[in-house]
């Protein structure tokens, strides 16, 4: 069995991408929303909403990559465990009003 570090198939792809895309956006809200405070309240909000919109939807094509594709890359295992992560964060803080 030979693991890649980089997925083989279209949707391994686009859920490293999304992934990608996701963390980028995120880093860009903690450095000038929280570190430097230039951008406006609703703005962050926005932003964040889409942040994790995007992180869901990259945890749900690596799931399709992973049993569907069988593309069994690093990245879309470690985009598949963090998209995990985070939906049992967000079940967790809805279930108890965190």
């Amino acid at each position: 069995m030979n693991i890649q570090w980089l997925p083989h198939s279209k949707t391994g792809k686009w859920s490293t991408g999304l992934f990608a895309a996701a963390l980028i956006t995120w880093l860009f809200l903690l450095i000038f929303a929280r570190g430097l405070q230039v951008i406006p309240g609703l703005t962050v909000y926005l932003l964040g909403m889409v942040t994790v919109v995007v992180a869901f939807l990259a945890f749900l094509t690596s799931l399709f990559a992973l049993f569907k594709a069988q593309d069994r890359a690093i990245t879309v295992i470690l985009v598949f465990g963090l998209g995990l992560i985070m939906l049992i964060i967000i079940v967790v803080s809805i279930i108890f009003g965190l």
